[in-house]
């Protein structure tokens, strides 16, 4: 199944973004492997972005990701936070204000 949106961006007007994630992470590595047995370990983020100019956001993002695995001789438990700041180049500008970037906006020269 495949989900999709027409991006809208952010703008003078609404210059703040919050959003929400969840999911899974799955575990491969020295220890063992649990790829597609659907042991579930959670993950759980939060993310801001700033508008700075018609070209520039400045998102950022903190996620928490619990994981552990057992065998019949060894097992671990730990936790991961992961935390971002990145800049984002927004190529053209919403120029018409509708909350929308698309073919329509105009690049300035």
């Amino acid at each position: 199944m495949v989900l999709t949106n027409q991006g809208i961006v952010q703008t003078e007007k609404h210059d703040w973004n919050v959003g929400l994630y969840f999911g899974t992470q799955e575990y491969s590595g020295d220890i063992g492997n649990e790829f597609f047995l659907f042991v579930q370990h959670g993950v759980y983020g939060i993310s801001v972005a700033k508008y700075l100019t018609p070209f520039w956001d400045m998102p950022s993002m903190i996620t928490l990701i619990n994981m552990n695995y057992t065998d019949s001789i060894r097992s671990f438990e730990t936790q991961f936070i992961y935390f971002n700041i990145m800049a984002k180049f927004g190529g053209c500008p919403d120029t018409e204000a509708d909350g929308i970037e698309d073919s329509k906006d105009e690049c300035p020269k």
